[in-house]
């Protein structure tokens, strides 16, 4: 636990830089579950699926679980229905896709989902992108690395990037 502390003292150090223009968020339920059934730190989670699949919804951001990003444009679909078939198609046309509320490239991770349907389902997604976290921290002990490497394993700059904007949301997450 001593580690998320240190990961909060980098956090509010990020905060005073580049300060905070969203709305507070309280962490549903089932993020809370499933933090605690993976170990992963609750408003983190959170925060991720915001930074990944937010999309604004009568003036709050939400995480929405029909979201994909295909090739590098992101589009929110409307239903699960729509989002496995966009996903099936551009699988099968060899485009780069993440999948649903923790954008879950499915070209590295596909192996974690025994379908499309599965990819998309809120709940397993939440999982698969809790444990990719997890994972994560264990190589680093350290939440706040773990957290840019959940985005860019092997990229620094893109990794730091991500993190820096996700530990914005995760100030308003905690407050």
């Amino acid at each position: 636990m001593i580690p998320f502390f240190l990961s909060i003292i980098k956090f509010a150090c990020c905060l005073l830089f580049f300060g905070s223009s969203f709305v507070r968020a309280e962490v549903p339920p089932f993020y809370k579950m499933i933090a605690k059934e993976q170990s992963v730190p609750e408003a983190l989670l959170y925060s991720i699926a915001l930074q990944e699949s937010g999309y604004s919804f009568y003036g709050k951001r939400k995480p929405w679980p029909w979201t994909l990003n295909i090739c590098g444009k992101g589009i929110y679909l409307d239903s699960k229905k729509e989002a496995e078939e966009f996903l099936r198609e551009a699988v099968q046309v060899g485009c780069s896709v993440d999948v649903g509320l923790f954008q879950i490239h499915w070209q590295t991770h596909h192996n974690n989902f025994s379908s499309f349907s599965q990819a998309l389902d809120p709940i397993y997604n939440m999982r698969v992108g809790a444990h990719i976290l997890f994972t994560q921290y264990q190589k680093s002990h350290d939440w706040f690395l773990a957290t840019g490497h959940y985005h860019s394993p092997n990229n620094k700059a893109r990794a730091s990037n991500y993190r820096d904007s996700v530990y914005k949301i995760l100030a308003k997450v905690i407050q």
